[in-house]
């Protein structure tokens, strides 16, 4: 299993409003594809320019598939049209969970 979580920094809070209708599209062709089990972009509720991004997935073939599917390439093109101010997304190996609440 492999957890993603990071981060977006837009320039303004338009600059996340401007992409949001792709962003909804990423995120319903996502949590259609195999090996996909969490996928979801959230507002940061402390900084409005903040987009936070969580994902797990079962394995590495299936984040493999997805960094190569044509919603990917799409959405990548998104991003790079917007203004941003900063950006950390990182990886994490993980084994199977423990249910907190």
């Amino acid at each position: 299993m492999i957890v993603i979580s990071g981060y977006v920094d837009f320039q303004s809070s338009e600059e996340i409003e401007r992409m949001q209708a792709d962003g909804i599209k990423m995120v319903e062709a996502t949590r259609e594809e195999t090996g996909c089990i969490e996928y979801g972009f959230a507002l940061d509720m402390l900084n409005p320019c903040r987009m936070r991004i969580y994902e797990t997935w079962a394995d590495q073939a299936a984040l493999d598939a997805h960094m190569a599917s044509p919603h990917m390439a799409v959405f990548n093109g998104v991003i790079a049209s917007a203004k941003l101010a900063g950006a950390s997304v990182l990886a994490y190996p993980a084994s199977e969970p423990k249910k907190l609440i």
